[in-house]
């Protein structure tokens, strides 16, 4: 019944928002819901557009709810807003108690996600003094550094720089000092893309800063750990001048032609640069293929992938190519990450359907998973898709990592008529990996993994 009232919320046009907040209240009452994502998201759906019209009944409601899920929502939407309409927030720190705290911070923490500053809250050192769990303390902290406390920043330093610390808090402190790439950050990060723990943080840190030195430190990581040359093939292509280093070493066979994907060259491409291009093209080949090669990649994949052919390979061979190549962005059978499809539900038993999604991904692409290119006013161009906006910040998830950008660093914004996924992965593999991989994404239950 609480659910079916909570679905109400949105649909029935004449309940007013004071009628809305009144149900609402209602259904945030019941603790033994709290657990309950479904619920908790419904009830959201159907007050989060008046949140911003009614602050004052937005506030009441997260500080009397039940449900940490909707007060954590509405503080993060209130938090949003904190640069022209601070009150609500100071309201809601100034009131928080234990029971409502963590989601409040963590609220406020989602919605200033992308904020290299923003104006303290007078209730805030009331706040930032309390104690709490090691997740409080920690939200504490890197909240206090967007609200300009140089302690707060020191301590983040301290923590990532303590080789026997906490691996994750290491990370977690090393991923909010770069929100604000500070100059003086960025000896730290070329010595820290040598630490075990730091080095893929360090070095999608150093896509923040145009320097000089930053190729060749990147490079010799691709060289020394596989397990970081995602991280660093992102950066070395997000600047005109470090994708000159790299195709430079690859023209001197320094490192294989492999080593750029078609994501790689098309994201070279978007840096609009001539010469990098022309450069590209000699080093690397062409990004797009007529319609006519892709019909006749396609055809000459389906005379090789017979189904006597496809029975013999190895699927777990290719479910470990697909978590490395395809796993960033697709879901199967649970595993993977969510920028595009799921394909655990979809035709994959059909060669047809994988070799035509596979080798010619532009031919139909839905609205969600367009390529957007950002150019940044450092000069930096970042490619992927947009899962959220608003008025302060765009989120953009790459095939390596979700980035929050703040809007006014934003000079250019272009939406691409093409997919995330680039065209020619197959080109990269051999024969035996392609089999592989295909085997793997016709089994019918899921793999172990070799």
């Amino acid at each position: 019944v609480r659910l079916e009232l909570a679905a109400a919320l949105q649909k029935i046009s004449f309940l007013s928002f004071e009628l809305r907040f009144e149900l609402a209240s209602a259904l945030c009452s019941h603790s033994e819901d709290a657990s309950d994502r479904q619920q908790s998201l419904m009830i959201w759906y159907g007050i989060s557009e008046a949140v911003s019209k009614y602050p004052d009944q937005a506030v009441k409601l997260a500080l009397a709810s039940k449900l940490p899920t909707v007060t954590r929502l509405i503080t993060r939407r209130l938090a949003e807003d904190l640069e022209k309409t601070p009150g609500p927030v100071n309201d809601l720190l100034t009131r928080v108690s234990d029971e409502n705290r963590l989601p409040i911070l963590r609220g406020l923490n989602e919605g200033l996600k992308g904020w290299s500053k923003a104006t303290k809250p007078a209730a805030w050192d009331t706040i930032a003094k309390s104690g709490g769990d090691e997740e409080t303390q920690t939200l504490i902290r890197e909240l206090s550094v967007v609200f300009g406390d140089g302690r707060a920043r020191d301590e983040l330093l301290a923590i990532a720089a303590n080789a026997e610390g906490d691996p994750g808090a290491r990370r977690a402190a090393l991923t909010n000092l770069v929100r604000n790439p500070t100059p003086d950050l960025l000896p730290k990060l070329k010595e820290w893309t040598n630490d075990r723990v730091l080095g893929r943080e360090a070095i999608l840190g150093l896509a923040n800063y145009d320097d000089p030195g930053v190729p060749d430190r990147v490079l010799n990581q691709w060289k020394r750990d596989a397990v970081l040359r995602p991280a660093a093939m992102d950066t070395l292509v997000s600047r005109a001048s470090y994708a000159k280093v790299l195709l430079d070493r690859i023209a001197k066979q320094e490192l294989p032609r492999e080593a750029i994907t078609p994501f790689h060259a098309r994201q070279v491409q978007s840096l609009n640069d001539e010469s990098l291009t022309k450069q590209l093209g000699e080093v690397w080949g062409e990004v797009r293929d007529t319609p006519e090669a892709l019909k006749a990649e396609i055809a000459d994949w389906k005379k090789l992938l017979t189904p006597e052919v496809i029975a013999q390979a190895d699927p777990a061979k290719g479910k470990a190519t697909f978590t490395a190549l395809c796993g960033a962005c697709h879901k199967l059978y649970g595993e993977g990450g969510a920028i595009g499809p799921d394909l655990t539900g979809s035709d994959r038993h059909n060669l047809d359907y994988l070799l035509g999604n596979i080798v010619n991904p532009n031919e139909v692409v839905p609205a969600d998973y367009l390529l957007t290119v950002f150019t940044l006013k450092d000069g930096r161009v970042v490619s992927g898709v947009v899962p959220e906006q608003n008025e302060k910040t765009v989120t953009v998830q790459t095939p390596v990592e979700r980035l929050t950008i703040p809007a006014d660093t934003i000079t250019k914004r272009e939406s691409m008529p093409v997919s995330l996924m680039p065209e020619g992965l197959l080109k990269t593999m051999d024969e035996a990996t392609v089999k592989d991989l295909i085997a793997y994404l016709m089994t019918k239950a899921p793999v172990a993994a070799p």
